[in-house]
C-alpha cells in the first residue's frame, strides 16, 4: 500500500510560525472579521483557555459554524446505516482465520475488551470497529470538545451551523467498501495501533503548528491512508467549505471550528482563504 507521508511532507514548508491555532479573517468587503480555530476533536475542554484570544473571540462573534450541520433527521438511524454489517454478510466472512485471531488478540490484550464486547463488536463494520478500538486504545474520555463551542454559542442565544451534512460526514468516514475497510483495519492493527507514539498523542497541546501538521501526516501514514483517502478527507472538503464560507461571513461575524488538519498546507483552508482575497492573520492575544 502506497504511503502518503513522504509525498506530503513538502506541505510543512507552507506553514507559518509556531504556536498558533486561532486565525482572524478580514478584508474582501467583510463588515466585521470572522475567525477560524483548529481543534483536535478529543482534546480536553479546559485547553480552550490556553489558546490566546479564543474566549474573547467566542464572546465577540455572532455565530459558530462547525464541520457538521446537526440539523438533520434521525441521526441515530443514519449512523446505523454505516455502523452495522449489511444483512446477509457476516463480519467473520471478511477475514481469514489468522486475521480474525490477530484482531481478537489486539482487542482483548491491548483494548481490554471482554468476551461480550468482542462478540458485539462483530456486528459492526470494520471502519466503525477501527474507530472504536482507536478510542479504547487511547482511553479517550472526552468527545465533546468541538460541540462545546456550539453549546456556548447557543447558551448566548447565537446561531450555530455546519459546513456539511451528517450524512456526508458518515459517508466520508465509514463509506468505503467493506474490503477496503477491512484492509485498513488490519493495517492499523499491525502498525500504529500496536506501536503508539505517546509523544505524538499530545501534539495538539503544544500549539506548535508545524509540529502538529507533521504529527498528523505521520498518523495518516501509520493509519494506512492512501493519497486518495487524504485528498478525499481533507483537500476536497476544504475546497467545498470555501464555496460556503464567504456567504456565511458576509451574513454575520463567525467563529469556524474545524479540525486542525484542515488549516495548513497549500490546499488548506488558510491558504484557500488567502487565494480568495481575504486577509488571514494569527491571533496572538
Amino acid at each position: 500500500m502506497k504511503k502518503i507521508f513522504p509525498f506530503l511532507i513538502f506541505s510543512l514548508f507552507a506553514l507559518a510560525g509556531n504556536a498558533q491555532l486561532l486565525y482572524k479573517i478580514s478584508g474582501k468587503g467583510l463588515k466585521e472579521p470572522s475567525y477560524i480555530v483548529g481543534t483536535q476533536h478529543y482534546a480536553r475542554i479546559s485547553f480552550i483557555d490556553s489558546i490566546p484570544g479564543l474566549r474573547r473571540v467566542m464572546d465577540e462573534t455572532q455565530q459558530v459554524y462547525g464541520e457538521i450541520n446537526e440539523d438533520t433527521t434521525n441521526n441515530d438511524q443514519l449512523f446505523d446505516q454505516y455502523a452495522f454489517m449489511p444483512e446477509g454478510v457476516s463480519f467473520q466472512s471478511l477475514f481469514t482465520p489468522e486475521e480474525l485471531q490477530r484482531l481478537h488478540d489486539y482487542a482483548v490484550e491491548t483494548c481490554h475488551l471482554d468476551s461480550l464486547q468482542w462478540k458485539l463488536l462483530q456486528d459492526l463494520t470494520p471502519a466503525v470497529v477501527s474507530h472504536y478500538l482507536g478510542l479504547k486504545r487511547d482511553n479517550v474520555q472526552n468527545t465533546d470538545y468541538d460541540d462545546y463551542f456550539k453549546k456556548q454559542a447557543l447558551a448566548q442565544g447565537k446561531n450555530v451551523g455546519g459546513l456539511e451534512t451528517r450524512q456526508f460526514s458518515l459517508e466520508m468516514l465509514f463509506g468505503a467498501t467493506l474490503q477496503r475497510q477491512k484492509e485498513r483495519l488490519m493495517c492499523e492493527i499491525d502498525n500504529n495501533f500496536k506501536n503508539p507514539d505517546e509523544k505524538a498523542a499530545n501534539y495538539y497541546y503544544t500549539q506548535d503548528f508545524k509540529y502538529i501538521w507533521e504529527c498528523f501526516l505521520k498518523s495518516m501514514n501509520d493509519y494506512c491512508y492512501t493519497q486518495q483517502d487524504f485528498v478525499r478527507m481533507l483537500d476536497d472538503r476544504n475546497a467545498d467549505w470555501l464555496t460556503k464560507m464567504p456567504a456565511i461571513m458576509q451574513q454575520k461575524s463567525t467563529l469556524f471550528v474545524v479540525g486542525i488538519a484542515h488549516l495548513p498546507g497549500d490546499k488548506g483552508v488558510l491558504q484557500l482563504l488567502k487565494n480568495a482575497g481575504y486577509k488571514v492573520k494569527a491571533v496572538k492575544k
